[in-house]
């Protein structure tokens, strides 16, 4: 018998270009976050500050949140670095594959809840889903999603 699970994945809202690392929300992320309002088993939200203020200004409801650096952006530009991190140290291609599978064992095995949000970032949001797709090929086609949109995605698991 199979288990279904209903990941709810969300970009986080539009974010300042301010050319340093960890930037926040603008004001038309907040009111973009604002409209989330939904109710959720478990929210699992990148340590990036504007994933955070995401979840902070909208109106998620959940029994459990964790902060988990497996869910943050590819490290690649500087605006994908938390304060204090050296902006050199690039994640490679190969690594931040590696974390996104590491990423959806977590989200399917690890974590008991069947409806989980994902507050992230455009780049793993995709290559999430397009792990997903090969792993179970019915899955729907992945979706870039535009700052402040959500996509349901329904995973079966043995």
């Amino acid at each position: 018998m199979s288990t279904v699970k209903t990941l709810v994945l969300v970009r986080h809202g539009a974010k300042e270009q301010t050319g340093q690392p960890n930037p926040g929300l603008t004001a038309e992320g907040r009111r973009q976050a604002a409209q989330l309002s939904f109710s959720t088993e478990v929210v699992c939200v990148s340590p990036l500050r504007r994933a955070q203020e995401t979840l902070e200004h909208s109106d998620i409801k959940t029994q459990h949140q964790t902060v988990n650096p497996i869910f943050r952006e590819w490290r690649q530009g500087v605006s994908t670095f938390l304060e204090g991190e050296d902006v050199k140290d690039k994640e490679s291609e190969g690594d931040f594959y590696l974390r996104v599978v590491q990423a959806r064992l977590v989200l399917l095995d690890e974590i008991s809840a069947n409806h989980i949000t994902v507050i992230s970032h455009e780049d793993f949001l995709l290559t999430l889903q397009k792990w997903m797709k090969v792993v179970d090929p019915s899955q729907p086609d992945p979706v870039h999603l535009q700052p402040g949109q959500r996509v349901v995605r329904r995973v079966s698991f043995p």
